[in-house]
Formats: structure tokens, C-alpha cells, sequence
């Protein structure tokens, strides 16, 4: 039997052509019905049998020749509320919706894996569990899968996300934490309208808006830890509705990431006393909602091992690189907190450093490297089953 490595690269053009179909339809976070569908139609021709988690999750297992432990595999399919600007013949063709992230190209490498694996199922002991998640984006699918029972029996986890900053097709498998927690903020603003000739008489919710957006940039500078990394990063504000009219409402929605947990945690109450007393000092009033979405993502570290390993049996050590953590988050927290559980990341940036960062309307992936991901899926999952007997 070829190696899995080469293997994948002779599925390269079946996994371009799975990428590029869900890149064209894509659909946001517990809507994914369509998506959910072609994953089970392709789960079916490689005769296995998938079943629903939830409305749009889908899980499916390869039995091994024999009993043994159990691996999961884990691909994340909800898109993103983007408008794409890129103009290829695989663009989307949904507006205000774009696969940029690169929940496509997981979908397509764990579809490969499936394929590799199926045909594989005599070589190994045990079973694999494939995961196909929905809202991964807005941080809920995790949840609902393990909710409805899809770590049930699993003694491990793995899952793969592309990454734009890394050269194409070198991996990162380190151990600790990777990627941040995540929490929500939004704050109300309360004011007393009126009209625009007449100040006197109102109090303006868009200058206490605009006052409390730069009052809170102190949590970070001013009020945490220098050497405890924090992100507070304020995505949208709104106040006001006519250029005439001094507005008696405002709205600021944000995020706060971090890797140690009280950090994460204690940022609450200083944007709380922030957004209040600043809204106090223009007369006006502040409501705060701040909510964790998820955990820090934690590598574990006998994981991380056999991850680097896998990837050095599969193309050498030469193509592992140590990337530090990154203040973005991801769901895949939840699992961890269930089963030991490992996150790498596969480059698939552009050689000359042109490649748009995720969630950019222009984000797109070196598509040579989608063989990598299918392998090292296809590949950990063989060693730790080996391993583990």
C-alpha cells in the first residue's frame, strides 16, 4: 500500500474540488443544512454511516479490523457574515456570505482523511470518530456536539486549522495554550435625544458613546499585567440616525481574549466601572453584558508529541516550526475540557508573503496544501491508535 503521504497528494484534485464547492455555498453557524447534507453524501460513498447531531452536526465512525480506543477528528463547517471581494470561479455565490477562515478547506482535508482511513480500516485496532461541527464562529457548535453525545467513548482529540501566517504546508504542533479565551462585550449607552440646534436640552449618547470606546482602551494599557497578554478589540459602534438629530442611544460590541483565565475573567468588571462612570460623567447611563464564548485552546502534551511525530514520519522535521500562541479563539476550547485533545496548524500562505489575513474579505489558501492536512489527519490517527493498544 503507498505511503498516506502519497496517497493524499493522488487525492489532491478531489480535495481542491470539495474545497471549492463549499467555498461557493456557504452557510453561517446552525444553518448549515445544505453543507451537512454533501458531507453525509460523501461519508456514504465511502460506506460509512453518518448520523445527525443536533440539526446541521454530523458524526461518523471508521471501525478498525478490531476493538481498541477511540480518536476523533474534528472540521468546523459554519461561514462568515463577509461579503467576498475575491473574484475567482469559486467565490461565493451567496451574498454576505464567505468561507474566511478556512472552514472549507478543513471539511475537504477530513473528508480526504475519511478516505484515506476507510481504506486503512484492516491496519488498525480501534475506530475513529469524524466530527463535523457547525457555529464553530460564533461558539456554539462545540457545545451542542458534546452535548449530544459525539465524545461519547472518545479517548483523545485532534483537529487541524489552516493557517495564513505560515508557509504553505508547514505544520505547528506545540503543546500548552494555544489559541485565547474569548469574551463578549456589548454596552448600552442611554442618552436623551433631541434636536441638533438645541444640545442644551439632550444628552448625547454618541459623545458618551465615543468617550467610553476611548476610555476602555486603559483595561488594556493601564489596568492589566504587562506581562499577562490580553486583547480588549471593539468591532462595532453605533449611535445616532440623521445628521440633524443628537441621538439618545448608543451601542459599542467587542471582544476580550487572553490566556490566563483570571485575566479573561477580571476584565469584566473594569470595563463595567469604565463604561459606567464615563457614561455618568456625560449624564448618561451605561448597561454592560459580558459573557465567555469559550476557554483557552490547550494542547496536550503527550498529544503535541505524537502530533510532531506524525508529522515528521509523514515529511520530515524539517517542516515543523514553533509558532507562538495567537489572541484569536476557537471552540475547539470545549472539547478539551472533555477528553485530551490537540490543535496544529498547517500553513497555507502564500510564498511571497501576499496572502490576507482570516476574515478578510480577500482571504484565500494555497490549495497545494490540502494532501498535508488529509495526511496528518489520516496519519495521527493510525500512530495513536497504534500507540495507545
Amino acid at each position: 500500500m503507498e505511503t498516506i503521504a502519497r496517497a493524499a497528494e493522488l487525492l489532491a484534485e478531489d480535495l481542491v474540488a470539495l474545497r471549492r464547492h463549499f467555498h461557493r455555498y456557504p452557510e453561517p453557524g446552525l444553518e448549515e443544512h445544505e453543507t451537512a447534507s454533501y458531507v453525509e453524501e460523501e461519508l456514504r460513498r465511502l460506506g460509512l454511516t453518518p448520523r445527525r447531531v443536533g440539526e446541521t452536526g454530523v458524526v461518523a465512525d471508521i471501525a478498525g479490523k478490531a476493538p481498541g480506543k477511540r480518536v476523533a477528528l474534528r472540521a468546523d463547517m459554519d461561514a462568515l457574515f463577509l461579503e467576498e471581494e475575491n473574484e475567482t470561479d469559486y467565490a461565493s455565490r451567496r451574498p454576505g456570505l464567505m468561507h474566511g477562515c478556512g472552514h472549507d478547506a478543513h471539511m475537504a482535508m477530513l473528508l480526504g482523511a475519511a478516505r484515506l482511513l476507510v481504506e486503512r480500516r484492516e491496519t488498525f485496532c480501534g475506530s475513529v470518530r469524524l466530527l463535523f461541527q457547525p457555529a464553530e464562529e460564533i461558539g456554539a457548535g462545540a457545545r451542542m456536539l458534546i452535548e449530544g453525545g459525539a465524545l461519547d467513548g472518545v479517548d483523545a482529540l485532534f483537529a487541524i486549522h489552516v493557517w495564513a501566517d505560515l508557509p504553505s504546508r508547514i505544520f505547528s504542533v506545540e503543546a500548552g495554550p494555544r489559541m485565547a479565551s474569548c469574551h463578549r462585550l456589548a454596552i448600552d449607552i442611554k442618552g436623551r435625544g433631541g434636536h441638533a440646534g438645541k444640545p442644551h436640552q439632550t444628552v448625547d449618547a454618541l459623545v458618551a458613546t465615543a468617550a467610553v470606546v476611548m476610555n476602555l482602551q486603559t483595561v488594556v494599557s493601564r489596568e492589566t499585567d504587562p506581562l499577562q497578554p490580553m486583547v480588549l478589540s471593539l468591532g462595532t459602534m453605533r449611535s445616532g440616525s440623521l445628521w440633524n438629530i443628537i441621538s439618545g442611544e448608543g451601542r459599542i460590541e467587542g471582544t476580550v481574549r487572553a490566556f490566563d483565565k483570571a485575566v479573561g475573567e477580571g476584565a469584566g468588571a473594569r470595563i463595567e466601572r469604565i463604561a459606567r462612570s464615563t457614561a455618568a460623567a456625560f449624564q448618561a447611563e451605561a448597561d454592560v453584558v459580558f459573557e465567555e464564548l469559550c476557554p483557552v485552546t490547550f494542547n496536550d502534551e503527550s498529544l503535541a508529541a505524537l502530533g510532531r511525530a506524525s508529522v515528521a514520519s509523514l515529511y520530515g522535521a524539517d517542516r515543523l516550526v514553533a509558532m507562538a500562541p495567537v489572541l484569536v479563539s476557537e471552540d475547539f476550547a470545549f472539547y478539551g475540557l472533555s477528553v485530551p485533545a490537540l490543535l496544529a496548524f498547517l500553513g497555507v500562505g502564500a510564498a511571497d508573503g501576499s496572502s490576507r489575513p482570516h476574515h478578510h474579505p480577500r482571504f484565500d489558501i494555497d490549495e497545494g496544501a490540502l494532501p498535508c492536512g488529509a495526511a496528518l489527519y489520516a496519519r495521527f490517527s493510525l500512530d495513536y491508535l497504534d500507540e495507545s493498544r
